[in-house]
């Protein structure tokens, strides 16, 4: 079964409430409040508006009929970064998404791109040897490693 990419705006907002809420989830997100209907809808507003804006490319990703996820190209403090949630059954097919998140901000006009894995998460070595540069860095309190990579090799 392949990956779709969808509008956030056309998935079931109870599902995508759930993934976000999913404890196996948050151990690897900055730590945030639960979701409830309301806020899932107000970030699912703000991940559209950010769309619409042509800043960033926001998706939910699909296996078949099911919500696996979602991923996107957003802003950062020094360019952009690519985001990348799975539900646990899915965690498998985060490579197949990598490579489509690539393709996105290159065609947005990004050389560079860059990934904060949150400290929870192991070390990939792909990555590692993808990486212009690896490093240890800071954001909301957490630390992460951070792999900036070139948009324009995928």
């Amino acid at each position: 079964m392949s990956l779709t990419f969808t509008d956030l705006n056309s998935i079931d907002l109870n599902a995508l409430t759930r993934l976000l809420n999913s404890v196996q989830v948050r151990t690897h997100l900055v730590d945030h409040p639960e979701f409830t209907e309301a806020t899932t809808r107000e970030w699912v507003a703000s991940k559209l508006a950010l769309e619409a804006s042509g800043k960033g490319r926001i998706k939910a990703v699909l296996k078949g009929e099911q919500l696996a996820g979602w991923c996107g190209v957003q802003p950062d403090e020094q360019g952009c970064e690519l985001a990348l949630v799975l539900a646990p059954d899915f965690w498998g097919v985060g490579p197949a998404i990598f490579r489509k998140l690539m393709i996105w901000a290159g065609e947005l006009g990004h050389q560079t791109a860059r990934i904060h894995l949150l400290e929870t998460r192991k070390d990939y070595k792909t990555l590692r040897r993808m990486a212009d540069s690896v490093c240890e860095t800071e954001l909301m309190g957490r630390k992460f490693t951070t792999y900036e990579l070139n948009c324009q090799v995928v």
